[in-house]
């Protein structure tokens, strides 16, 4: 069944033989698959298939090293639908310790709807005000003991890891850079905004680093979403004109 097809790939993925060359639609193809096993009776084989091409799904996102951009963002639509339907973060977190390009990153982040675009830009505000209040190898370490012990690792070579503050701070600077439009102009954006505005002066209160470029790209976005723009009255004139005839 299509188990052992995903659990050969998953071997395959682990040993770093797998190109996207291969098969470019993989990312479209597990979270496909996924979502059609998604309500499987627990403890049947849909769900163990789900579950395992859930384990291919995040082998890929950790071990496969030419997928784009505009690949891993699939897979983040899904790891987003995951955590809103209430299920572990474990793959968006995978997602969000990944290497990108922030050229290419914002291209690909317009992929995402509004509702994606704010619950991943909350995801990561509450991370960096998790961060603002403790040390933040200590809240790693405790984190990938916790996921460990619970045995969510879905591949040899992943690891169970929560994104740096850095990190958090290079995906929201091209989240915000990608949807700054829609982050202006709505009102639920803006309440992210502000919170972020002061979980980031928090942390840098605290914990002083080079992140001073984010905290005034959201100053200058929260002041825009702040103004009222005024609709401006056309102005016309009319002439009396008299033509010789």
């Amino acid at each position: 069944g299509a188990g052992w097809e995903w659990l050969l790939l998953r071997i395959l993925i682990e040993s770093k033989s797998f190109s996207m060359r291969y098969r470019p639609t993989l990312f479209q193809d597990l979270c496909a698959e996924c979502r059609r096993l998604q309500h499987g009776e627990e403890g049947g084989e849909e769900s163990k298939e789900r579950a395992e091409a859930l384990r291919v799904l995040d082998a890929a996102v950790a071990c496969v090293a030419d997928y784009n951009e505009r690949q891993l963002v699939v897979a983040l639509q899904y790891a987003l639908g995951l955590l809103r339907q209430g299920a572990d973060e474990y793959l968006l977190n995978s997602i969000l310790v990944t290497s990108f390009s922030s050229r290419f990153m914002r291209g690909a982040l317009r992929l995402l709807n509004r509702d994606d675009v704010l619950l991943l830009l909350g995801y990561l505000v509450s991370l960096m005000d998790i961060y603002s209040h403790s040390e933040e190898k200590q809240i790693q370490e405790n984190y990938s003991a916790r996921k460990d012990s619970q045995k969510v690792q879905s591949s040899k070579s992943a690891k169970n890891l929560l994104p740096s503050s850095d990190k958090i701070c290079e995906w929201l600077n091209v989240v915000l850079n990608a949807h700054m439009l829609l982050i202006a102009t709505d009102q639920r954006a803006s309440l992210l905004l502000e919170k972020c505005f002061e979980v980031l002066k928090n942390y840098l209160s605290i914990k002083p680093t080079e992140l001073s470029g984010i905290l005034q790209l959201i100053d200058r976005l929260r002041k825009q979403s702040s103004m009222k723009i005024e609709a401006e009255v056309p102005r016309y004139s009319m002439e009396l004109v008299k033509l010789g005839i």
